[in-house]
């Protein structure tokens, strides 16, 4: 409700909304972002993959009450080959912004053949390595998707923590303690994400990242 929760993500998916571009929501869950971003216009339509079928049924029914249907499409789990669905819509990967929240099976979803029919695209992926059984795996699975994606796309980490609540409205008369709950996303370690971006983007450094965050927060809270 604050606009803090995941604004780095929000902040990244703000500098790469289009009139043109296709949103491709890979665990869709309650439609934040899926259906949210086109009712605001962000971008035209989103496809969204989710694999539980009570949240398909309850996005489905949020698509219907926001008067969206002919604009997000609702499928089942995205498996290796939801590009093949995505083409099926009569959608390009070079025209999407994926955003992947997956629950760890990221590292098997994003192999190479996956990655290489997406070159074009720009893919958000919030890793989740500390949920894999596997310890061995755990210990490299960032570094080897970070390999892998590196032969077809431009490749930054993007790292949690990056809240400017100052310009809040609602939290200028709230107490330091409260200020901070409010924006707390619950979590019991600070998360990353993977932006894959086309190869030839150009560089960004940690230091500009933080400044597309930083910049952001400052508009939505101050409505610049």
């Amino acid at each position: 409700m604050l606009g803090t929760y995941e604004v780095q993500i929000c902040a990244v998916l703000d500098a790469l909304r289009a009139p043109g571009k296709v949103l491709v929501d890979l665990g869709g869950a309650d439609g934040v972002f899926g259906v949210g971003l086109v009712e605001v216009g962000a971008f035209d339509r989103s496809i969204i993959f989710e694999m539980l079928e009570m949240l398909r049924q309850s996005l489905v029914e949020l698509v219907q009450a926001r008067g969206l249907t002919d604009k997000v499409t609702v499928l089942g789990e995205a498996s290796h080959d939801f590009v093949g669905h995505i083409e099926a819509q009569g959608v390009a990967p070079r025209d999407c912004v994926v955003l992947c929240d997956i629950e760890g099976a990221e590292f098997d979803l994003f192999d190479d053949a996956t990655l290489a029919t997406l070159q074009g695209a720009n893919i958000i992926i919030e890793l989740h390595d500390f949920l894999l059984t596997d310890p061995a795996r755990r210990e490299t699975a960032i570094a080897d998707l970070k390999r892998v994606a590196e032969r077809y796309f431009e490749v930054i980490e993007i790292k949690d923590g990056l809240r400017d609540i100052r310009d809040i409205p609602l939290l200028r008369n709230f107490s330091d303690w409260d200020s901070w709950l409010l924006c707390v996303e619950g979590r019991h370690r600070m998360m990353s994400w993977l932006w894959l971006r086309p190869k030839g983007s150009p560089a960004l450094s940690p230091a500009a990242i933080d400044t597309l965050v930083i910049d952001y927060q400052r508009r939505i809270f101050i409505g610049d």
